[in-house]
């Protein structure tokens, strides 16, 4: 369309098993984020690039593990569900040069 380009993307995992032997454990919450990248060609070697990540803001977990820890080195060992917090919302803007022939 006129040199655009553009893709929304949705990822979706499901709530997953952490352990499959410890099943008495919660399971791992799922995700659903929607990202959103365009394209337009400038020069017939040049585009110009815009994504945003996370469209909606979703506060999520990335990866998520069953593990034991502790807060200080003398307090308990505790097993518990560790988490890796996802990336808030997140734009990009770029260019991209094409070498060679097309």
């Amino acid at each position: 369309w006129h040199g655009f380009n553009g893709s929304l993307r949705y990822r979706h995992i499901s709530g997953y098993i952490l352990d499959p032997l410890l099943r008495d454990i919660p399971r791992a919450s799922g995700l659903d984020v929607l990202d959103l990248s365009m394209s337009k060609q400038i020069r017939h070697n040049m585009d110009f690039n815009f994504a945003i990540d996370n469209l909606n803001n979703k506060r999520y977990w990335e990866t998520q593990n069953y593990l034991e820890s502790r807060v200080t080195p003398t307090s308990e060992v505790i097993a518990r569900v560790h988490g890796t917090p996802g990336y808030p919302v997140g734009v990009t803007v770029g260019m991209t040069f094409h070498f060679g022939e097309k």
